[in-house]
């Protein structure tokens, strides 16, 4: 039986072949850490140097005056990244507090949402957790740390489109916000957030930093992180930039690495003679030898997305979203999370249309050494919404290549099961990681099945998908009809399972 890998949201499959070639060369050709003097330490700094670049161009971030991207600071995975960014700000933030720079009330206040993963909402409700005593008020996890205050906002989301509620955001912040922290795509709905119009709230409402959770967004979409106003983006390496496991990383906005405290500390392989970790970037942020191999393996595959087009990967994906949705609409008893079938071809076309005679003013926005193509420009634009007046509407309510869905017979467990038993579809079930998103879909019990496609899938592997879920949905309402209404053995609902 063929195998159809369709949980690209959790980590892509295939990788390119670059990626293979890259990290077998580093391996049998390099080997060496990227520190030292000598030649093969110095080719292994250069395969980290260009990834840095490459991830600095397919983010928008540019580079530094330098030419250097020193902005990026590699991790182990987007969950590393956002405990870095956290932890790291709202460290500094606590410092400030007891210092008494100004502050009336020893508070350090976080604002995080209901469409946001566990790597946002574990780090935060910890670092609220740890007093005597922890209280949740309205929405809020109260605790005291060091003496200070932290307290965690989680604004919630429109049960419909997915969107954050951006007047409950508006009203949340207030002076001793020190972050606010947004998925940028939901691994559940696919929703893309409009973090353009969140930027500018935030902007408005505190001097807080502003975090952009891309883990389902990089190398899906095109990506701006400065026409976003995003201050720290954290990315995965092994999911839609297509390297292996293990990497990842955050960019910093130049100047935002001084408002950070460092979370881990260790060596970095100059300046070895001082006691704290260097004030310069990347090893401020980077103790320890680097994951060099896997490093070589994820510049290679940002190389081959930037060689293809951001536009063009969407394109695909969207097409393959929309044969996907469109074969489940239908299905007695079987509900779709997330926007609707005409979302990622009307928004493809949109950034399509954008980017046509926009190519001076891309050329002209590039700077630093970072060539960033006329259309890549128009299309990240579009993505965050920004037109000509400044609006924010090209990317509201839509989704990237990820489809949930329940079925009031069949429970999400049983449905991948099924799936890949006997179509060979290899799905995800369960909470995907982010309960408070599926309490507000009211799949908070049992979660759903998720699939979500890649640029290596095809229109046969979507078809397989589709049939599958049919035929598993069909079989589950004649058992139900047989029985009187009451489901038996595999097909049998999870205990509060959503009945739709």
């Amino acid at each position: 039986m063929r195998r159809v890998y369709l949980d690209n949201a959790a980590t892509s499959f295939p990788k390119p072949p670059a990626v293979l070639a890259a990290m077998t060369r580093y391996a049998l050709e390099v080997g060496a850490p990227a520190r030292g003097m000598y030649a093969e330490a110095r080719e292994a700094g250069g395969i980290v140097d260009d990834a840095r670049r490459a991830v600095a161009e397919i983010t928008g971030a540019g580079l530094w005056a330098d030419g250097t991207a020193r902005h990026v600071v590699f991790t182990l995975n987007t969950s590393d990244a956002l405990n870095m960014a956290i932890r790291g700000v709202v460290g500094f933030a606590a410092g400030l507090v007891v210092q008494g720079a100004g502050r009336a009330r020893r508070v350090v206040h976080v604002v995080t949402t209901a469409a946001d993963h566990n790597s946002v909402l574990r780090p935060m409700s910890t670092l609220a957790a740890r007093s005597i005593a922890a209280i949740e008020v309205g929405g809020e996890i109260v605790g005291e740390v060091g003496g200070v205050r932290v307290e965690v906002s989680r604004v919630g989301i429109d049960a419909r489109t997915g969107l954050v509620d951006v007047d409950e955001l508006s009203r949340v912040l207030r002076a001793e916000t020190a972050l606010v922290a947004v998925n940028h795509a939901s691994n559940v709905t696919g929703v893309v957030q409009d973090v353009g119009a969140i930027a500018r709230v935030v902007r408005a409402g505190c001097d807080g930093l502003y975090l952009v959770d891309a883990a389902q967004s990089l190398g899906h979409v095109p990506f701006d992180m400065r026409a976003m106003d995003a201050d720290l983006v954290a990315f995965p390496g092994h999911k839609g930039l297509l390297g292996p496991t293990g990497t990842g990383g955050l960019v910093i906005r130049p100047g935002v690495e001084r408002r950070m405290v460092t979370v881990r500390e260790g060596g970095t392989g100059w300046l070895s003679e001082l006691e704290a970790m260097p004030e310069q970037l990347p090893e401020r942020f980077e103790p320890g030898s680097h994951n060099t191999i896997g490093i070589a393996g994820l510049g290679a595959g940002v190389r081959w997305l930037l060689a293809r087009g951001a536009l063009n990967v969407m394109q695909h994906e969207a097409r393959l979203t929309s044969r996907l949705l469109a074969g489940l609409a239908g299905v007695p008893g079987l509900r779709v999370l997330g926007p609707g079938v005409l979302g990622p071809v009307v928004l493809a076309r949109e950034l399509s249309e954008s980017s046509v005679g926009g190519e001076s003013k891309a050329r002209a926005g590039a700077h630093g050494g970072g060539r960033l193509e006329a259309q890549a420009r128009a299309q990240r634009e579009a993505q965050v919404g920004l037109g000509k007046n400044g609006d924010a509407q090209s990317g509201v309510g839509r989704r990237v290549g990820v489809v949930s869905f329940v079925h009031a017979g069949v429970t999400p467990t049983a449905m991948s099961a099924g799936l890949e038993a006997r179509f060979g579809v290899i799905s995800r079930s369960g909470l995907h990681c982010a309960p408070l998103l599926h309490a507000a879909l009211g799949t908070g019990v049992s979660g759903a099945t998720r699939l979500s496609v890649g640029p290596f899938n095809t229109d046969a592997d979507v078809d397989v998908a589709v049939q599958g879920v049919r035929e598993l949905c069909g079989e589950a309402g004649r058992a139900t009809a047989r029985v009187g209404g009451v489901e038996d053995g595999a097909l049998a609902r999870e205990p509060g399972a959503v009945t739709l």
